[in-house]
């Protein structure tokens, strides 16, 4: 029976020293894996860098350029919109007033697109014994 157990003893220290030496080469490995890691690592934040700085140029045009874009895209729609309101004017204006100015006098003077829209002939001009309010 005492041989027994010594033989369950070495074939239980046997596995041990297997067991000790399979950790340790999966240590190792472990090891050698993670540096591995850690280069690489390395090397893909060095190569993003650079990337980075090679695109840098071709972001700022692009930029720019968009930035010109948006501004004419602006411009264009702002005179798409007077345009839009000159003709809207156009179209509501049955007078054809085309400015009117107020002297100092109690007397208004008109500007019309056609002499032919006011039928009345110009008013006269004010003689001296006309009052003057002011």
């Amino acid at each position: 029976m005492a041989e027994v157990t010594r033989e369950g003893f070495r074939l239980k220290k046997i596995l041990i020293e297997d067991w000790k030496k399979a950790r340790e080469e999966k240590q190792k490995k472990l090891i050698e894996l993670q540096a591995g890691k850690k280069s690489l690592e390395d090397q893909v934040e060095m190569l993003r860098t650079v990337k980075e700085e090679a695109e840098k140029p071709e972001r700022e045009a692009k930029e720019q350029h968009q930035k010109l874009w948006e501004e004419q895209l602006a411009a264009a729609k702002a005179q798409q919109e007077q345009e839009l309101a000159a003709d809207a004017f156009k179209e509501l204006d049955d007078d054809m007033v085309t400015s009117t100015t107020e002297p100092s006098r109690c007397e208004y003077l008109m500007e019309l697109m056609t002499p032919a829209a006011c039928p009345e002939p110009p008013p006269e001009a004010p003689t001296e014994d006309d009052h003057d309010e002011l």
